[in-house]
């Protein structure tokens, strides 16, 4: 496909929306499964989940996964429909370019995701 205007700015958005499981296809809940992120900024969202642009400290709030923490300890505490939040990535532990981001692991079947990224933060969505 192949589209273009002619002389006027045109706005896009090319987000990548992969979504995972750690305990596989059809095995229930993320709730018991465990989060850590290299990150200690949010990007607010207002009451319908659009970005407000302010970048907001979440030391000790429900979105503070700074620790390995079950994703249950906090879900329901989140204003809203749970999780939808970018998350600003700290520039911590960084290999072949890439810095660590977060890390999601289900303790039932040992499946882990240790996701590392160029990008300047990661969205953490919970589809609640």
């Amino acid at each position: 496909m192949e589209a273009g205007p002619k002389n006027k700015p045109t706005p896009i958005n090319l987000a990548q929306q992969t979504y995972w499981n750690s305990a596989g296809l059809n095995s229930g809940t993320v709730f018991e499964h465990l989060v850590q992120s290299w990150a200690s900024h949010i990007i607010p969202v207002d009451q319908n989940s659009i970005p407000t642009g302010e970048i907001m400290a979440i030391k000790d709030t429900v979105f503070d996964f700074t620790s390995e923490k079950k994703i249950r300890s906090s879900i329901h505490e989140v204003p809203g429909l749970g999780f939808d939040h970018n998350y600003v990535l700290d520039s911590g532990e960084e290999k072949s370019g890439l810095k660590h981001a977060a890390k999601e692991k289900d303790p039932a079947s040992g499946g882990l995701l240790d996701l590392w990224t160029d990008a300047p933060g990661m969205q953490f969505y919970t589809a609640n």
